[in-house]
């Protein structure tokens, strides 16, 4: 093959190849992918039927929580003001799990209890959610280190769980056969 006719099929080769990887659909500068299909996820929440800011002050109540899951891998979460009511996230077309509660200013629940939601997230379409937490449920505070013992009266000294040393059981003998054991 002469020397011309090489470079013209080296040039026609070149030409061909330049064309086929042009990519209309992403161009190389400023280009990205398509956005996934997406749908809305609109979640509305109560105290005792209530919306008013008071009743989040009431129950100890800083933020409405959300934490969002996809086939039980963590997706995302959610905190927004317990007063605000109501809160949106656009998500991408699938179903998920969400698990909410009401916290307190350090972030932890102010109940035991926890809403669990399976729900689809549709293309366009606005999927609502809504809660409504009871004020007198269960709070999740810890007992008191000495709860459950009785209360000694007004006139009575105050010892380690209202016992006097007299209700205390006796220290073993240490001559006695089984002491110690």
């Amino acid at each position: 093959m002469s020397k011309i006719g090489f470079s013209l099929l080296c040039s026609a080769l070149f030409l061909g190849l330049a064309g086929c990887s042009d990519d209309d659909d992403y161009p190389r500068e400023g280009g990205s992918r398509p956005e996934p299909p997406s749908g809305t996820l609109e979640l509305s929440w109560s105290i005792d039927g209530r919306t008013d800011s008071t009743v989040c002050e009431e129950v100890g109540a800083v933020a409405f929580a959300v934490e969002l899951y996809d086939e039980g891998y963590f997706v995302g979460d959610l905190y927004v003001p317990c007063e605000d009511f109501t809160t949106s996230q656009d998500l991408y077309v699938d179903d998920y799990l969400a698990r909410s509660t009401l916290v307190d200013e350090d972030g932890f629940a102010v109940f035991r209890r926890v809403v669990e939601d399976f729900f689809d997230i549709t293309e366009g379409e606005v999927t609502r959610l809504v809660m409504d937490f009871p004020s007198g449920a269960a709070p999740v505070t810890p007992p008191a280190p000495d709860a459950g013992a009785p209360v000694p009266d007004a006139g009575e000294p105050a010892t380690d769980a209202g016992l006097t040393s007299d209700d205390l059981p006796a220290a073993p003998d240490a001559a006695a056969p089984d002491a110690g054991a």
